[in-house]
């Protein structure tokens, strides 16, 4: 599953990408200056007010985010990630900047996964162990193969710096409860934001 990182410098309004970011939007690493008339201009235009909504809270609030939204890439490509971003703050207690990771999952998506994944959570939760079904929460959420799921598993671990194994837990029971119709995709953004919020406050690993 390819993966970009970005840092979102609040005060100064500035970007720093990966060169796989200016990949993901269609551009060679340098080409253009990312800003953020730049990103939105590259969302799809069904989704730009929900991405201003998500990243809006997270700098208002400080609190870490995920959100699955389309790009439009340089080359009118369109492609489906989810955004992960972790606000860190300054000594006041302000959001000094916003640092994540974006995974591209158009490849999954494209494909019809919904038995499939279900049958992954049922036979995670019986038989396997908890970051194992972790994995196959995601996998039922996001269209994703195992692998992926545990990269997308990690990357939270490793941003909220907690274990896989503390995290899988939570995750597990916030991804298998909540409604499955039209606003599906809202709840899973609010879901998700809440299981980071609450990994933000746990102990830190021994």
């Amino acid at each position: 599953m390819p993966t970009a990182s970005y840092v979102y410098w609040a005060r100064e309004d500035r970007w720093d990408w990966s060169d796989a970011m200016f990949r993901l939007h269609g551009f060679e690493p340098g080409e253009i200056m990312p800003t953020t008339d730049l990103l939105l201009r590259h969302k799809h235009p069904d989704d730009v007010a929900s991405v201003r909504t998500v990243f809006g809270a997270a700098l208002r609030e400080g609190r870490a985010f995920v959100c699955r939204h389309r790009i439009i890439d340089a080359q009118q490509h369109q492609r489906t990630v989810v955004a992960f971003g972790f606000p860190q703050h300054d000594p006041s207690g302000e959001v000094r900047s916003v640092r994540g990771t974006v995974a591209d999952v158009t490849r999954q998506l494209a494909h019809d996964t919904r038995q499939a994944t279900a049958a992954a959570v049922e036979g995670a939760t019986a038989t396997r162990g908890v970051i194992d079904q972790a994995k196959g929460c995601l996998m039922a959420r996001y269209g994703l193969d195992p692998e992926e799921a545990f990269t997308v598993l990690r990357a939270i671990s490793n941003h909220t710096n907690r274990r896989v194994h503390d995290l899988a837990g939570s995750l597990i029971e916030l991804l298998t409860s909540g409604p499955t119709g039209p606003d599906r995709p809202a709840r899973t953004v609010a879901e998700v934001e809440s299981l980071l919020a609450a990994a933000d406050r746990r102990p830190g690993p021994s």
